[in-house]
């Protein structure tokens, strides 16, 4: 609930439902949207931490390729994707 904000509780992609957690988690498409969001953020703070540690990068964060494990003599780095 959102108190005293004029904002719709319906979800953006199926306004005719409800915009609750069970319906983003088990039945709306639009998961694949904030997935998608949050896969470009976690890239763009992965290609930050290898070039601040010194590891070759690309020119473009969205170029960079996420990798599990990224390790050098002074960092581990570690990317957990589902």
């Amino acid at each position: 609930m959102i108190v005293k904000a004029n904002v719709s509780l319906k979800c953006r992609l199926y306004i005719r439902a409800e915009g609750t957690v069970f319906h983003i988690v088990s039945e709306c498409n639009i998961k694949s949207e904030y997935k998608e969001r949050l896969d470009k953020l976690a890239k763009g703070i992965h290609r930050d931490l290898c070039e601040q540690f010194g590891v070759q990068v690309t020119a473009k964060w969205y170029d960079h390729v996420l990798e599990k494990v990224v390790e050098t003599d002074q960092v581990k780095i570690l990317c957990f994707r589902t």
